[in-house]
């Protein structure tokens, strides 16, 4: 195990490999780059159910080969819609 010092986050944190298996299946329904409210509302909602909140749906989000950062922003913008 790597050792943490306090205040530093691990990059990425680990899925279990059925979270792995479930993004891989979550993200293949959709096109990122069409995402409306609902899309998103479904994708973070779904990713909750599966206990991936904060760190966990960014995990995801590369996980599914996603930039985090973009993916987290189009979310955010499409939500305000």
């Amino acid at each position: 195990m790597a050792h943490i010092n306090p205040g530093q986050r691990p990059l990425q944190p680990m899925l279990t490999a059925e979270q792995d298996r479930f993004v891989a299946a979550l993200f293949e329904k959709y096109i990122p780059a069409d995402f409306s409210a609902e899309d998103a509302r479904e994708i973070i909602g779904a990713l909750e159910d599966q206990g991936l909140r904060g760190p966990g749906v960014r995990s995801a989000v590369i996980t599914a080969g996603l930039d985090a950062e973009k993916f987290i922003q189009q979310v955010a913008l499409t939500l305000e819609r």
